[in-house]
Order: C-alpha cells, then structure tokens, then sequence
C-alpha cells in the first residue's frame, strides 16, 4: 500500500532564506528489463547548513519504470528512518523525511528511489524534479537540481577510426560512416570491420593498420559495458612522377607515400633522346613550384605532382686536326645565348650537347697554332651540326739552346768530341742542322744536316788551328717553323797543351767554358717545354787560367743584380771547376730564368756566359 508523504506543517511555512545553494543530482542508469533498480539521489557537502528536512517530487515515464518506494539505508539521512513516500500519482514519486535532533553533514545519497524496470529493450526516460525542497530550522534553502536519463537493458558503443571524417566502418555486413554511436545489449556478439584501402578524395587514401582492442581487420565483438572501437588507419598520399613534355623516360617514384614519408626521386637525365630528339633538363617543378637540385626530396603531407621540365636542345661537333692527326687539349670557346669551354680528347674531338634554340659561335684555342677557319657561326642554332672541323696550322718556332761548345773550350785538332743542345717544340722537333765557322761566325760550314733531335751529336774537330771557333744549330719543326743558336763566345783549336809538372795541364789561353749541365734544377723534376730533365742538383763552371793571378766568379740576374760570389780569390794557373747550387748569398733558391755567370782574372780579362736555372 503506497504511503502518503509526511511534511510538518510549520516548515513548510518557512520563508526561504540565504545559505549556500544544495546541488542535487541524480545519475544516468540503465538495467535489463524485469530488474530492481536503485537511483540515488545526490547532493553536495551539507555540512553546518543545519538540514533537518527536505520535500520533492520526481517525474518518470511509467511505461519504463515502476516505482516501488524509498529507502535511507546507507544514506545520509539514515538516522532519520524511513522516508514517506506517496507513489498515488500517476508517473511520480513523491518523498519526504524530517528529524528533530540529527541535523546532515557531508556529501553523497539523500535519499534512494525504487523502481522495478517494465520497459522494453532500448526504451529509456528522464527522471525530472517537479519539486524539490530542503529546509533548516531557519526556513528552505536555495537549491539546484538536474535529472538524468534511465536506459532499459542497453549499452552505448561507438565505432570509429583515427580519421573518422571521410573513413567508413563495416559493423554486422552493414557500412557506415565513421563515427557511428549504436546501441547494443551487453554481452551480444557483433561483427565490426574497417574498409581498407578507403580513397579519399584524389590523391588520399587510408590504409588499415590495428584496432584499439588488438582485433583482425573485421573481428567479433561482445561488449558488456558502453565502449568505443577505434580503427588506426594510415594516412598515405600519392606522388606522380613524370616529365615535361609527357612521357620522355620513364622515371621511378610515382607511388602511395605514408604521411611524414621523405621521398628522393630518382636523378632526371640531363640529356636525352625521344622520337629523334635530343631534350635537355632544365629543372623540377612539384606542384607548380620550381624547386632547386637534381635529384630532389618530397615530403609526403599532401598529394603532390613532381614534373622534370625538359626542353628540345641541338648539337655541335667536331674535330680539331694537325698534320692529319687529332690535336688533343685544343680549349673550344662557346659564345652566344650560352657560354661555355671545353678541350679537345685525345683524339682531337669535341662536343657541345644540350644547346638550346639560339644563336652561338664557337671559336679553338691553342698557343703556338692558328685555325682554319677561324671560328665556325650558327644564327640560329635550330638543329644538330655535326664535323664542324678545325685544321690547326703551327706558327709557333721552335726554341733551342747550345749547350757545349759554348765558348770559352780548347779542342785538339782531329779528336772526337760531342755537341751538345736542348731543342723543343709544341708540336715536335723534326731536324737538327749544325754548321762550324772558324772566323768568329763571319762564313759558315755545314757540320750536318738533317739529323733527329738527340740532343748530341759526336763531331770530329776540324784540322785546324784557330781562336776564333763557334757553333751555330738551326731547330726545324713540321711546320717549317726554326730556331737557332750560336756558341756564346769563341773556342779555340790548338795543339795539344803543354804539360807542366806531372799531374797539371796549364791551359795556354784564359778560357771560361759553358757550365754542365745546363739548364739545371736545384730541386725536384720539371718540364722544359716537352723535353723532360733529370734531376739535377747543381751544375758545373769550368775555366783555364794561363798564369797565377786575382780571380773573381759571380753570377748575376738579368737586371744585372749581383745574387752569388762563388770565387774572389788569387789562384796559380791551371785548370779549375766551381759547382753552383742555385742559391743565393742568404741560402735561399732562386727563381728559374736566365742568369749570367763572369769570371774576372786581374791582368788577363773578363769573360761571361748564360745559363738557365729551372725550378
């Protein structure tokens, strides 16, 4: 029988007044159909508000729930017994309570609310506050109430992905849009599954990875509590590699990316052929923009198009020739829209690839020789010029130097003996002709002619007497460019020396001969134009003195800068050979170039020769 609620009649007359505000709550449930329930009803902290009673009336939807009445046990007001409780209105409960002594302290239960579930599976309803009152010996106290929702026999469960926007779940055979609420009753079995690969749009798809509960792809589900299902889908974008014009070669790279992926495409030709053309790159251009390098990196946040710019380009080649064979090392200036420098192969050939629609002219380049025809014009370029050749003509003459005799050296008449020189050519060397004069170089007689470039030859000395002998040789090349030189000073030939003393020749003449060997290299190896020298680390200076007297040996630079005093002495006569090591007074090595070496003797005369240091 249902109870009619108790209120005192003297607190309800009570005139409400200013304390704190009581928040009173009641939670969301939910129970199998056929159940008993308990709903609490809450309230915040009461502590030192004085409660001594409260009211209030709570509103259902009777085709869900029944109530059945009220209990305090285990609540805050359970020192004060049980609660009235009036259940004749129809969708409602009504509940009442009142102490004279225990006032409420402390949060938690008011009150609990009965009911018996009569709804159907799913059906739900809100349990509303009609009326709520809670009073003090002073009079009511404000208060904030709020219902809840009351749900028969369900559970709430969300199926998602990481993406959700734009993906799509498969739950029990049917496709739904991610995310996707559903209500189930706990501990039935459900099918959820993910499609995958799932396009999004061009360019974007997502791929399945792993479900939150550790699931296959599609897997079976039995919640028994509200729960969400989350899909991880990876987020991948699709990179399209290909070239401008369309399809000149085939370049890897275009595929599906994983977001955050750095891909490197693969490095464009820089030239190329495609249907008889030759294209030229020019750059990359991703997604309109030019980027710099080749090759270059994309990072995958978005679908992006990688394009290699290419543009049709022409040729020109050639030869460069002399004497019939390919001139190596020829420098071939380009001039024009673009510049730009290269040498000849070994061979003599030469090429200019990817030269774009223009005008140019290209024009050789080698010391020692001119070109027919000089330069070779193309305005415009607009196809490939193929043996545009150059004929080299050599210009450039020979160098040469004697080396001995060079003056200054006493020869018996009929004895053999060796001439000796240094000749070089940019293109070589092809004759060496000597000549002799016995008059200071007044008439001249031919030695030999024709004879290869050996840099010795062994000459039998004239039947003669004189002291006014020289050398002269003449250096031919191909391209009947010469060059010669002439002993420096004059030479003697005489009856052999006299002999004073056992072991000593005096000379019978001052004489200053050509130092040996010359040029010389203090250190190290070089190139004397293509000749190559050995290592030479100092050279020799031999002069004859016919009488004792003061000597003097200096060399000095072209300026005429004394650099070395190698002898400033008094000697007997005799025969005396000084060595230099091309250095200074300081120690220090001197510069390569020419350089003069005088011998003064006091009473007899002075005599100079040049030498060649090399470094």
């Amino acid at each position: 029988m249902k109870k009619a609620v108790l209120i005192v009649g003297f607190l309800m007359g009570l005139v409400p007044l200013s304390f704190a505000q009581v928040t009173v709550t009641i939670p969301d449930t939910s129970a199998n159909q056929g159940e008993s329930i308990t709903i609490p009803v809450n309230v915040n902290d009461l502590t030192g508000l004085g409660v001594i009673a409260y009211q209030f009336t709570v509103m259902f939807d009777e085709d869900v729930l029944d109530a059945t009445g009220a209990s305090s046990e285990g609540t805050l007001t359970a020192s004060w017994g049980t609660p009235a409780v009036n259940l004749n209105n129809s969708g409602e409960i009504e509940v009442g309570g009142y102490t004279a002594t225990d006032t409420l302290t402390g949060n938690g239960i008011l009150v609990n609310l009965d009911f018996n579930v009569v709804g159907n599976i799913g059906e739900s309803t809100y349990l509303k506050f009609s009326f709520f009152a809670i009073f003090n010996s002073e009079g009511a106290l404000p208060a904030d109430t709020s219902g809840a929702t009351f749900t028969v026999n369900c559970i709430t469960v969300v199926v998602a992905t990481n993406i959700d926007s734009g993906t799509k779940i498969v739950v029990d055979s049917v496709t739904y849009p991610a995310p996707h609420l559903f209500y189930w009753s706990p501990g039935v079995c459900h099918s959820i599954g993910v499609i995958s690969p799932q396009l999004d749009g061009a360019g974007v798809r997502y791929l399945f990875s792993s479900w939150g509960d550790g699931g296959a792809q599609t897997h079976s589900v039995s919640p028994v509590i509200s729960t969400t299902y989350v899909a991880e889908m990876i987020t991948q974008f699709y990179l399209t590699v290909d070239t401008t014009p369309p399809g000149l070669v085939a370049l890897s790279g275009s595929g599906w990316y994983d977001l955050g992926d750095t891909v490197t495409i693969e490095t464009a030709p820089s030239i190329l052929m495609h249907d008889g053309k030759r294209y030229k790159f020019s750059g990359w251009v991703i997604d309109s923009l030019s980027v710099l390098g080749n090759p270059v990196s994309v990072s995958m946040d978005t679908p992006h198009v990688a394009l290699a710019n290419y543009e049709v380009v022409y040729l020109i080649s050639g030869k460069v020739s002399l004497y019939g064979k390919g001139l190596s090392e020829t420098r071939i200036i380009l001039s024009g829209d673009e510049k730009d420098t290269l040498f000849t192969d070994e061979n003599g050939y030469y090429a200019f690839a990817g030269l774009p629609l223009g005008n140019y002219t290209i024009t050789p380049e080698k010391i020692g020789v001119c070109f027919e025809p000089p330069s070779c014009s193309y305005a415009p370029l607009d196809s490939d010029y193929v043996n545009q050749n150059f004929t080299a003509v050599d210009i450039l003459a020979p160098t040469v130097i004697l080396q001995t005799p060079n003056g200054g050296e006493s020869y018996i008449p009929g004895q053999q003996d060796t001439i000796r020189w240094i000749a070089a050519d940019n293109v070589g060397v092809t004759c060496i002709c000597l000549y002799f004069s016995s008059d200071g170089g007044q008439n001249w007689s031919a030695i030999s002619v024709q004879e290869p470039n050996d840099s010795t030859f062994q000459w039998c000395v004239p039947e003669i007497t004189s002291n006014s002998c020289r050398i002269k040789i003449i250096a031919y090349d191909r391209g009947g460019n010469f060059a010669s030189d002439i002993s420096d000073d004059d030479f003697s030939i005489n009856p052999a020396a006299v002999q004073q003393g056992t072991n000593t020749t005096v000379p019978r003449v001052f004489s200053l001969s050509q130092n040996y060997p010359n040029p010389f290299v203090p250190i190290g190896e070089t190139d004397f134009w293509l000749v190559k020298l050995a290592d030479n680390p100092q050279t020799c200076i031999q002069y004859g003195l016919p009488h004792a007297t003061k000597v003097k040996l200096e060399i000095f630079n072209l300026l005429g800068q004394s650099v070395r005093i190698l002898k400033d002495e008094f000697q007997s006569s005799g025969c005396y050979a000084v060595y230099w090591d091309g250095r200074d007074e300081n120690g220090n090595l001197l510069p390569s170039g020419v350089y003069v070496y005088q011998l003064v003797a006091e009473g007899v005369g002075t005599m100079r020769k040049k030498m060649m240091l090399l470094r």
